[in-house]
């Protein structure tokens, strides 16, 4: 804080084992489902990535949150067009999109210490879909259809203050395993 730094947030990981085995959540039987993402699912993504409202960086009263908000369109955007490793779909019976869910790896990480994490970066529904038990179900059937072979665990990080995130992943078995501050300076 001498220095200019301000505390903007605390972000905590979490992790769990993986193959992933637990209780399945109980969402009733809707037709959902999950699918790979397509090319044309990307400018759907965008725009619901763009509209996201809990990220650290718009807890900085210094950062445009209108420009925050393209910064993580943009981020979605690279990531359908390959720098993530996988990004799954939910789909409602009539094959409408309602959410995705983006997993990263990190081979260097992985070949450094023998470990292969499957990381979980982004998960997100639409406003309108929240509060229905289907962000454990996407997160949940996602990792049951990536399997044991690839990965050891799977982690993430999420902000202190997303109390719904922190309570669906304790729900699936991930334990919180480190904080981070998140501090920002202008310059």
């Amino acid at each position: 804080e001498n220095a200019g730094f301000r505390l903007i947030d605390v972000s905590l990981k979490f992790t769990r084992p993986l193959p992933y085995e637990g209780d399945a959540a109980n969402v009733s039987d809707g037709g959902w489902k999950l699918r790979p993402a397509r090319a044309e699912d990307s400018p759907w993504m965008r725009e619901l990535g763009g509209g996201h409202a809990a990220t650290h960086f718009l807890n900085d009263p210094g950062l445009p949150a209108q420009r925050t908000r393209k910064l993580f369109a943009a981020w979605v955007e690279r990531c359908a067009q390959g720098l993530a490793y996988r990004i799954y779909v939910l789909e409602d019976v009539q094959g409408r999109r309602c959410g995705f869910v983006i997993y990263l790896r990190n081979a260097r990480f992985a070949r450094a210490v023998g470990r292969r994490p499957l990381i979980l970066d982004y998960v997100l529904l639409p406003p309108e879909m929240r509060g229905r038990g289907l962000g454990p179900w996407l997160i949940e059937e996602s990792l049951r259809q990536e399997g044991s072979g690839d990965f050891d665990f799977c982690e993430l990080r999420t902000s202190q203050h997303n109390y719904p995130a922190i309570a669906c992943y304790e729900k699936l078995g991930f334990r919180l395993c480190a904080t981070d501050f998140v501090l920002h300076r202008t310059l």
